[in-house]
């Protein structure tokens, strides 16, 4: 796919469907065949379309392009169980406009924390996290919990999406 100055991405807080969900981690494997290595995907996509709730990130044909899934049920952090944009839409920033978003529904529900698990050798991932401001605070055998803190402060309410022209 050739991507251009003149694509528009539409970026949402919402649920997900399961086959929209499952759909995606499949395609994404195609590319990231490490992506939740070791779990049962169709267990894994059913509990997060029920419980998480997600940034996305939609063409203009509405296909779901990138997500970030996370949990709200601990009231000291949120969780990202879950965090991909396609290959083929990488280096558009859209992961870093999702996590705006995430950041931006962190602090509208006062949540001083987001955390999240990394694979230990996966090293550009890791970068990308504490290029973000991440920071590792635990290691365990196979992987890192890294945690930044969100600066709690009076923003609005974000309440959906919007196209916006990348350049």
């Amino acid at each position: 796919m050739n991507l251009n100055t003149k694509d528009y991405f539409q970026f949402f807080i919402e649920t997900v469907s399961f086959d929209e969900v499952f759909e995606f981690v499949i395609q994404a494997k195609k590319h990231y065949p490490y992506l939740l290595e070791g779990v049962q995907i169709e267990s894994f996509c059913k509990k997060i379309s029920s419980l998480a709730t997600f940034v996305t990130v939609r063409n203009e044909s509405d296909k779901l392009i990138g997500l970030i899934a996370f949990y709200m049920n601990n009231s000291n952090f949120l969780y990202i169980t879950l965090a991909c944009v396609l290959k083929e839409y990488q280096g558009k920033k859209l992961f870093k406009k999702m996590f705006f978003l995430l950041e931006t529904k962190a602090k509208c529900q006062n949540y001083p924390l987001v955390q999240l698990e990394v694979n230990k050798t996966n090293e550009k991932v890791k970068a990308l996290y504490e290029h973000s401001g991440f920071i590792q605070i635990l290691e365990k055998d196979e992987s890192l919990i890294m945690q930044k803190k969100i600066n709690i402060c009076e923003v609005s309410e974000y309440r959906g999406g919007g196209y916006i022209k990348l350049s």
